[in-house]
């Protein structure tokens, strides 16, 4: 069965946050992105993908992209183990959430990001 990813969706969760002016506040740069790969084929025999991120902006600054699967339903399972076998114990159902996720940034965040910045896209509903 054929699933394909949308990678374009994914790339354009892209956020760029800006330059740090002198005076420490931070503004926010226009960024023009795109993707090598719009979509990627999933089959039995999928062995990976090379797919390529580029663009520009309109001046200096740090830059934070945000890849995200399609949203599905996830069971996460605890193994217990009884008598000496591992077995299946209790499992939580996490509804929509991403099958995919991963922040990239030209420097790490808690470096030059605002800590208010970084809790207030924290949220389950920015996942």
């Amino acid at each position: 069965m054929l699933r394909l990813l949308a990678i374009t969706r994914a790339v354009f969760a892209a956020v760029a946050f800006a330059s740090l002016m002198n005076v420490g506040a931070s503004r926010a740069q226009p960024v023009i992105a795109d993707v090598s790969e719009h979509f990627v084929g999933i089959t039995a025999d999928f062995t990976g993908a090379k797919i390529l991120f580029f663009g520009t902006t309109t001046g200096p600054g740090k830059l934070v992209v945000v890849i995200r699967g399609p949203a599905q339903d996830i069971d996460v399972g605890a193994k217990i183990q009884r008598a000496g076998i591992w077995m299946n114990g209790e499992s939580v159902t996490f509804k929509d959430a991403p099958s995919f996720y991963r922040v990239l940034s030209t420097e790490p965040l808690g470096e030059w990001l605002p800590l208010d910045v970084r809790e207030a896209n924290r949220s389950a509903s920015n996942i």
